[in-house]
Formats: structure tokens, sequence, C-alpha cells
């Protein structure tokens, strides 16, 4: 239902404004789902058997732990590349597609939440799949992504980028609250405890910034390699 939404909501932006900013739009979303799919098969794959046997063996604690850990390993593994799209992700558009894409100006920095709401509501959704509840989990889905297409319908004609990234953003947003309601009951506790991790991210944010500041004379690869290389020392150093 999400997709469809999406899917609808281009229809939206090309019928208010033009098909070149629904490629745009779309080029920017489809760099931030590259990222947000990056941890789910180095980590989340290979944690879910292990989920699902500690529940079957009654242990729903052990799931939530291990749901848990793999939630913040995966936000570990995007919060260096979500830290460099926001600092840099014109550079990184011009680098991947061409210099015409960055004409939508911040927009991969608005969609970067979606990264990281995408890791949570997965998480949430895996707790009632556990426990069988796969009606409310489509509830869920089907409700979201009528938001989401409101959200597009009201929004686009007001901006066709920061419009069309609220209304993705909010959608998402409301599936992530919408599964965590129900999850609440479950008898799998999840706990996020993403404090450390946003304080590291927040401290390489602020290093990618000024290491942009001193580089902005080079060339759009090398300034992007250079940011890059600073944000991975200084979050692993975190």
């Amino acid at each position: 239902s999400l997709m469809l939404a999406g899917w609808l909501g281009r229809f939206v932006l090309a019928g208010s404004y033009s098909m070149d900013v629904v490629g745009r739009f779309t080029y920017h979303y489809n760099v931030i789902l590259m990222l947000t799919a990056l941890s789910s098969p180095l980590i989340a794959n290979p944690i879910g058997p292990y989920v699902i046997e500690a529940y079957n063996t009654g242990r729903p604690r052990r799931s939530g732990d291990l749901l848990g850990k793999a939630l913040r390993l995966r936000v570990m593994v995007i919060a260096p590349l979500l830290v460099v799209t926001i600092v840099c992700g014109n550079e990184l558009i011009t680098v991947l597609a061409r210099q015409e894409y960055t004409a939508a100006g911040g927009l991969l920095a608005l969609l970067t939440p979606i990264a990281l709401l995408a890791i949570v509501s997965s998480t949430f959704e895996q707790v009632l799949f556990l426990e069988r509840r796969t009606a409310v989990i489509g509830r869920c889905y089907v409700a979201a992504g009528a938001m989401q297409l409101g959200l597009f319908i009201l929004l686009v004609p007001f901006h066709p980028y920061y419009g069309a990234a609220a209304a993705m953003n909010l959608g998402m947003a409301a599936l992530v609250g919408l599964l965590w309601f129900f999850a609440r009951s479950a008898e799998v506790s999840v706990k996020l405890a993403l404090g450390r991790i946003g304080a590291a991210a927040a401290l390489c944010l602020s290093v990618a910034w000024l290491v942009k500041g001193m580089a902005l004379h080079l060339q759009p690869l090398l300034l992007l390699g250079a940011v890059t290389a600073a944000t991975g020392v200084s979050f692993l150093a975190c």
C-alpha cells in the first residue's frame, strides 16, 4: 500500500508540475532506498532465524533482545552513510547521475528519515509477525498508505520536492506509530536504545560539515571522498 501510494504520488507530481520533477524526485528517493537496503542482508537476515527459534522455544525476551540488537546494528551501518548524504547530497547526485538532478536542492537530505523509519517499522512488524498478527500488520500498512497519498494531494501543490518529501516521511512515520501502538501489548519487547548512536552521528555530522567547509574548492568526487573518509573515521572513533 505504501508502494502504491508512492506510485500514485508521482502522478500527482506529474499533474501538478512536470515529468522532470518526477524524474528528479524518483532518483533521489531510489538512492535513499538503496542505502536503506544495505543493512538488511548484512544483519537482519542472518539474525532472523535465531529470533524465530527463540520465540518458538518459549524465550520471547531473547527474541526481543535479538531484535533490538539487530535494529541498533542496522542503524550503525547506515548512520555514517546518512551523514554523508545529508552533508554532500548534491555532490553525491552529481557523481551518480548528472548536474541537472541537483536542481531538487536538498531533497536527498529531506528524505533521509525514511531510511531510519523503515528499519524501526520492520522491527515492530517482526514483533507482530512472531505473534501471527498479520491482519494487524496489513491494516497498519493500508492506513499509512492512505495517509501518505492524502498528504501527497495536500502538500505537493505547495512545493514539488518539499511537499513530496514531507508526505513520504509522514506516511512512514504513521506506519511506525501504528505498528508500535499494536506491538506494545506483545509478549516480545524491543528496546530501541539509540541514544549513543544518535550522539555519535550528531558529532560526525559536525565533523562532516567542517571538512566540507574546508574542501569546497575540490571537485565533487574528491569532496565526497574527503567527507566520507572524515565521517567514517570519526564514527568509528565514537
